[in-house]
């Protein structure tokens, strides 16, 4: 094995960017690595990284690069989001057209009880069809931290060949989840270890909600984008603007292996990611940009 790992070491600390998740069996790292030339290189396998915490090698249990993107598009179409339900579905339309092709999608609501509208699919023709489908549950309220439980369980928890995005649209309507906030935020710990991004558009008439503080939560957690609306004449616009986000975020995340390591220190430890192969250079990052 090469000695070449110091010039090759990138050192930072986690203390305080992963303070709010807590120890988990493993975490995820982001790593993209060049060449002498500055050639990215990717032919990578587990066996070319290395990982050190507090200056402990760490067992590296998987390094994959081009992983397919997983999201989940939640939408709310309970009683709160009724007067809103035509622009929403031109806004869901907008984003569709502005992700790319290759993208996993799932579409849910979430008015009354989550309903899986369409599967994992990249069939564009499917997701408009059930999107024009979609109709306020009158009289019903949101049950997005229900649903958001279900999603991670059903669709992310088992799932490790899939980098994981949650988009969710919803109101400051009424709240029916029989979640507390203990497990909440064991839910948001859980998607913050799995390396859930969360982006989302809160239509806001009261000002505050139970599922629009929860989702400006985890958005935040998880570094994403959340714009709040007031009215939803300009849905469509900020849909197909929040589109083009997640089309940066699948390219960035072409460009770079997945590093998941065993993590029995959680957080607070100083982190080395070393390249067992001379003449390569890592770039680390903790979270999505």
């Amino acid at each position: 094995m090469s000695r070449f790992w110091l010039s090759a070491a990138v050192v930072v600390s986690i203390g305080t960017m992963l303070m709010a998740q807590p120890p988990s069996k493993t975490r995820r790292l982001f790593v993209s690595v060049v060449d002498g030339s500055n050639a990215p290189v990717q032919n990578l396998t587990t066996a070319d990284f290395q990982v050190k915490e507090n200056g402990v090698e760490r067992t590296v249990v998987r390094a994959v690069l081009h992983q397919p993107l997983r999201l989940a598009l939640m939408v709310d179409n309970s009683d709160g989001a009724a007067q809103a339900i035509a622009p929403l579905r031109t806004g869901v339309h907008a984003f569709l057209d502005a992700i790319p092709p290759e993208v996993e999608v799932i579409l849910l609501t979430t008015g009354r009880q989550l309903r899986i509208r369409v599967p994992a699919t990249t069939d564009r023709k499917k997701l408009h069809d059930a999107v024009g489908i979609i109709y306020p549950d009158n009289g019903s309220p949101s049950v997005l931290l229900n649903g958001l439980s279900e999603v991670f369980n059903r669709f992310f928890r088992n799932v490790t060949d899939r980098f994981a995005a949650i988009v969710v649209v919803t109101t400051d309507g009424p709240e029916n989840s029989n979640m507390n906030p203990k497990q909440f935020s064991q839910l948001a710990d859980a998607f913050q270890a799995r390396g859930v991004l969360f982006h989302g558009v809160v239509l806001s008439r009261r000002g505050v909600g139970m599922q629009s503080d929860a989702l400006i939560s985890l958005v935040q957690n998880s570094s994403g984008h959340l714009d709040k609306l007031t009215v939803p004449n300009s849905l469509a616009e900020r849909m197909k603007a929040l589109g083009e986000i997640v089309t940066k975020d699948a390219d960035w995340l072409s460009q770079q292996y997945e590093v998941e390591y065993e993590n029995p220190l959680g957080s607070g430890a100083s982190l080395e990611v070393l390249m067992t192969r001379p003449g390569l250079r890592p770039t680390v990052s903790l979270a999505r940009p």
